[in-house]
C-alpha cells in the first residue's frame, strides 16, 4: 500500500500489515482506516510504527527512573573519586615513610594538601548525591576519623617543619 492512497470505502477496516495477527479485514484498531491512507507504518499497531500514544503516567515514570539513575551514577562516580583518593593517599604514605626517596617529610605537604582537597570535596558531594541517607552516628564518626587522620598528619608536617624529622616519623607510624 503505498502513501497518499485515499482511504478504503466504508465496511470492515482493514489493515494489511497489523503485528496484532488480526488479518487484512478483521483489524478493529480505530486507526485502521488512516493506516491505510497514511501507509502501514502510521498505525501505531503495525509493524515499525511510528506513532505511540504515551500515557502521562509514562513520563512520570520515565522521569523518575531517569533521575534515580543519574544519582546513582553520581553516587558511584564519587565514591570511585573516594577509593581513588585513599589510594593516592596511602601509596603517599607508603613512600613518605618508605624513606626511599631523597625528600624530606616536609615536601610531601603539598600532595597531602592536594589529596586532602579532592577527598574533602569527594565526600561532600557524594553526601549530596547519595541514594541512601546515613544514619547521623555514622556521619559522625567518618567526620571524627576523617578530622583525627588530618591533624595527625598536620602535626606531622609541623614537626618535620619544626626540624623533628625523625620524630615526626615516628609519631607518623604510630598514629595508624
Amino acid at each position: 500500500m503505498l502513501i497518499g492512497t485515499p482511504p478504503r470505502e466504508p465496511g470492515p477496516r482493514s489493515c494489511p500489515r497489523c503485528i496484532l495477527g488480526r488479518g487484512a479485514s478483521t483489524c478493529t484498531s480505530p486507526l485502521a482506516s488512516s493506516c491505510s491512507y497514511f501507509g502501514a507504518d502510521y498505525h501505531a499497531g503495525c509493524r515499525g510504527g511510528l506513532l505511540r500514544v504515551y500515557h502521562p503516567a509514562d513520563f512520570a515514570s520515565a522521569r523518575i527512573a531517569e533521575h534515580l539513575l543519574d544519582r546513582n551514577r553520581k553516587d558511584s562516580l564519587q565514591l570511585l573519586r573516594i577509593q581513588n583518593g585513599l589510594n593516592s593517599l596511602a601509596l603517599a604514605m607508603r613512600d613518605m615513610l618508605a624513606n626511599d626517596e631523597p625528600y624530606p617529610l616536609t615536601a610531601w605537604s603539598a600532595q597531602f594538601q592536594r589529596i586532602r582537597a579532592d577527598l574533602d570535596d569527594a565526600l561532600r558531594r557524594e553526601e549530596q548525591v547519595a541514594v541512601t541517607d546515613r544514619a547521623p552516628e555514622q556521619r559522625q564518626y567518618l567526620g571524627n576519623s576523617v578530622a583525627q587522620f588530618w591533624g595527625a598528619a598536620e602535626r606531622t608536617f609541623a614537626l618535620a617543619r619544626d626540624g623533628k624529622g625523625a620524630e615526626a616519623k615516628g609519631a607518623d607510624q604510630n598514629s595508624g
